[in-house]
């Protein structure tokens, strides 16, 4: 298990868990679809490396950096 900002861009991993969050955006994340074991690839990042693209569910999303490194996911 790592965090998904320790993953690499273009390839789908499976999200185990969401730790490090106030507890409004951990419920916001959920009802997005960041649930366990759904399926997420890392896309891009911004030129300063603050905001990064994902792609979860058929649709692409842009997320913080702090974020991205609460999600962990496995292969």
């Amino acid at each position: 298990m790592f965090s998904l900002l320790q993953s690499e861009f273009d390839k789908f991993y499976t999200i185990n868990s969401i730790y490090g969050l106030s507890t409004s955006l951990t419920r916001r994340l959920c009802e997005l679809g960041f649930i366990k074991g759904q399926k997420i690839k890392l896309i891009k990042k911004s030129l300063l490396g603050k905001v990064f693209l994902v792609e979860i569910r058929g649709y692409i999303l842009s997320l913080r950096r702090n974020i991205i490194a609460s999600i962990y996911v496995e292969k």
